[in-house]
């Protein structure tokens, strides 16, 4: 009997050696995907007009983008 359980141990072994394995991959990866890069300001051209915040250099490059011409 005990080498009955012996493959179902190693099976279930591995496949959380998987799981965990793909787990760590996704959640790495979503974490560099999701923090912003180091000196990369990103801008959100939907609330250029509305956000006293803007730059007016970004505030054209967005009416350039929103009109077409870019």
């Amino acid at each position: 009997m005990d080498s009955y359980q012996k493959p179902q141990s190693w099976i279930f072994k591995n496949l959380l050696f998987i799981f965990a394995a793909i787990f760590i991959v996704t959640f790495w990866g979503l974490f560099f995907l999701l923090i912003p890069k180091h000196g990369t300001v990103v801008y959100d051209c939907r609330l250029s007009e509305i956000s006293p915040d803007f730059p007016p250099e970004v505030r054209e490059q967005c009416r350039k983008l929103n009109s077409g011409r870019i």
